[in-house]
């Protein structure tokens, strides 16, 4: 409790009045006295003074955890050597190898559906053409001799003949002969000329070998009774520089065209389907 006035009024050197002015004035902390040292002893550390503040900051390193650069992280040049670590090299997994890894696999498979129609539309036409029957060709030939025509005019002649050996008077009787039909015989009858020629080729083409021969023979007979009479207003001649005749080697099937055939129509199938899979890939 604060003193009374009384008590303040006790002579000062009474213990009771110096401890009741030390109650009733503020505590002031006083410092220690600084003792003064020469200036090579003042800053030269004690033994004990140097183990002591030592302690602390090795229990202190000891305690610290070393935190490792992130695996991405790039050090400044130099850095791991000041630090006492090296930078970690990155994972052999990154992030960034897995898209080029995903794209070259939808590559291989892209390619794969691409290769797989060609060679099953190849294979199947290749086979196929080799379970059908032969077809062959026979074969005559007629030359033109052409004294009194030149020029346009001999073109125009040359050029006509094709047309009256496929024309309707010509193949409509062989037709019913054979009991076929009119088209089925057209298309298999080619008329050409030469080039560089006056000589026309008939060429008639058939599984059977024997109807090759009456068809072509009966057909040759039809156009040179036209020609006569043609030949006679053009003031042409002509010969049969050929009978009808049978060639040697087969002109169908063959297989290894069937096959590049085939390999074709797959490919315009595979492309096909890559256009529909981009559409459908498509974001709307």
């Amino acid at each position: 409790m604060p003193a009374t006035s009384a008590e303040l009024r006790r002579p000062i050197g009474s213990d009771a009045a110096v401890a009741a002015r030390v109650a009733t004035e503020p505590k002031v902390t006083r410092l220690p006295t600084r003792v003064t040292r020469p200036a090579d002893e003042q800053y030269r550390p004690s033994v004990e003074t140097t183990a002591s503040n030592a302690a602390p900051a090795l229990r202190h390193a000891d305690a610290a955890p070393v935190n490792p650069p992130l695996e991405n992280q790039r050090l400044p040049r130099g850095a791991g050597a000041e630090a006492g670590t090296a930078p970690m090299p990155a994972a052999p997994n990154s992030p960034r190898g897995r898209p080029a890894a995903g794209r070259g696999r939808f590559f291989l498979w892209l390619g794969l559906l691409c290769l797989l129609p060609v060679l099953l539309a190849g294979t199947a036409a290749f086979v196929a053409a080799n379970y059908l029957d032969e077809v062959r060709a026979g074969r005559s030939e007629i030359m033109f001799h052409l004294p009194e025509l030149a020029g346009d005019a001999a073109n125009r002649f040359l050029a006509t003949q094709p047309v009256v050996a496929r024309s309707y008077p010509v193949v409509e009787p062989v037709a019913r002969a054979e009991a076929m039909p009119v088209d089925d015989i057209l298309d298999n009858l080619d008329v050409t000329m030469v080039q560089g020629s006056t000589m026309m080729r008939l060429e008639y083409h058939d599984v059977d070998s024997d109807r090759i021969i009456r068809v072509l023979e009966a057909l040759t007979i039809g156009y040179l009774g036209l020609l006569r009479d043609i030949a006679l207003i053009e003031g042409a001649s002509h010969r049969l520089l050929s009978a009808p005749y049978l060639l040697e080697d087969p002109i169908g099937p063959r297989p290894i065209r069937a096959a590049a055939i085939g390999a074709v129509v797959g490919l315009a199938v595979a492309f096909a389907g890559l256009v529909v899979l981009a559409q459908l890939r498509r974001p709307s």
